[in-house]
């Protein structure tokens, strides 16, 4: 059926045949959660393969749409291939109300952080309230590994949270130096 097949053209033709939709419209009109998972893994698997710009086009336009389960699968498959252009998707995502939606932009923000990253990490870490948010934002500085991500994570150290210390600790510790040495006494 469609699931091996990755040309656009094509598939275009066949969803506009069978369901009288445009291929955007099916990826961003569902609400059947097992419709929507199958179809942002098979975008995800596409986009993987190749980052087809129609497939990326897609998916960032997913991340726009008012249905929150394909917002979150949207930037799922963003951030699971590491797309590094979708940043300001990401740092949008991480100004909304709602922490399912943070949480996949926090998600997508670590998945595609780099060195230079660390203070736009670091300032997103300092506003967020959420735990499950906050240690995937401390899963993006120690991603990205530098002497720099010492500063942000420094004041998370004394968290109410187990986890968030234990996980910014071991970030630190893995950075290694004279600085985290003397923090992680």
């Amino acid at each position: 059926g469609l699931k091996q097949l990755r040309d656009a053209a094509v598939l275009s033709r066949t969803i506009s045949r069978r369901y009288k939709l445009r291929m955007r419209d099916l990826f961003m009109n569902s609400d059947n959660a097992e419709e929507v998972d199958a179809a942002y893994i098979w975008l995800e698997t596409w986009a993987k393969a190749n980052a087809e710009p129609k497939v990326i086009e897609v998916l960032q336009g997913a991340t726009r749409t008012d249905r929150a389960n394909i917002r979150i699968r949207a930037m799922g498959a963003l951030a699971a291939i590491e797309h590094r252009p979708s940043l300001s998707i990401f740092e949008r995502a991480m100004k909304e109300g709602r922490i399912d939606i943070r949480l996949a932009a926090a998600k997508g923000l670590a998945a595609v952080a780099r060195a230079g990253d660390e203070n736009r990490l670091g300032k997103h870490l300092r506003k967020e309230p959420k735990p499950e948010i906050r240690l995937e934002l401390i899963k993006g500085l120690a991603r990205i590994g530098t002497v720099e991500v010492i500063g942000p994570l420094q004041f998370v150290l004394t968290d109410r949270n187990k986890d968030i210390k234990t996980t910014a600790a071991q970030a630190i510790a893995a950075v290694g130096g004279k600085k985290a040495s003397v923090l992680l006494r």
